[in-house]
């Protein structure tokens, strides 16, 4: 996919100089993963240790950051309290459906392992008991950008896996 790491530079390097500075709520800092949301450069990923950036797929991560968000908001705006309450409870609502989908996934996934070539997916699909058996030398290869070892497409092609292709419906969720 297209890699919008430079554009983010390039708004949070815009964002960083406006004065005064915008109130920030930091999704990596949230939920206890230092610098995952970072990409300073092309080596972010490897200097953050191999850390998904992806944290939006994590159910747990996006309503611990939406009540963040709400919390940043009714600081801001106190006198909007209620508004804010009732937004993120409209929100929550909505996110219902998503949840009740990775629920019953949870049943169909119970046992089974997959591989992956990227780790985009890797916290929905532990949120639904998937297991990741993705070989440690493909998974870092793809991590950085970087071509796998032949030794390590063999490892993968060769994973233990119980999906080879996982479908979700995320046609109402997006």
């Amino acid at each position: 996919g297209p890699d919008f790491g430079p554009a983010y530079v390039r708004f949070a390097e815009a964002v960083a100089t406006l004065d005064p500075a915008p109130a920030v709520v930091d999704a990596a800092e949230v939920v206890g993963i230092e610098g995952a949301g970072r990409e300073e450069d092309e080596h972010a990923e490897e200097e953050r240790g191999g850390v998904n950036p992806h944290l939006w797929y994590s159910p747990e991560y996006v309503q611990d950051v939406a009540a963040a968000v709400t919390e940043q908001f009714t600081e801001l705006s106190p006198d909007a309290a209620d508004h804010f309450a009732e937004q993120a409870e409209a929100w929550e609502s909505d996110l219902q459906a998503y949840l009740d989908e990775l629920a019953a996934l949870q049943t169909a996934a119970a046992g089974r392992s997959y591989a992956a070539t990227e780790s985009v997916f890797q916290y929905t699909a532990a949120a639904i008991g998937l297991t990741d058996a993705t070989p440690e030398g493909y998974r870092e290869a793809a991590s950085n950008e970087a071509e796998p070892a032949p030794g390590d497409v063999a490892a993968f092609e060769a994973a233990p896996v119980s999906y080879t292709h996982l479908t979700l419906p995320t046609s109402d969720l997006v």
